[in-house]
């Protein structure tokens, strides 16, 4: 029992530090994806 708490406890924990990871990569790297001074300006080319 001990073990399925500790499984459950350590995939919940991860789940939430891997979001917030998430979260502060898109807040900190959002200038540069978006907005019309982005600077990876060939990743959103549309096919014609």
């Amino acid at each position: 029992m001990r073990y399925l708490i500790f499984s459950l406890l350590f995939a919940i924990v991860h789940t939430v530090a891997y979001m917030a990871a998430g979260m502060a990569t898109l807040a900190i790297s959002k200038g540069i994806y978006e907005g019309r001074g982005r600077v990876m300006d060939y990743l959103f080319v549309t096919m014609k």
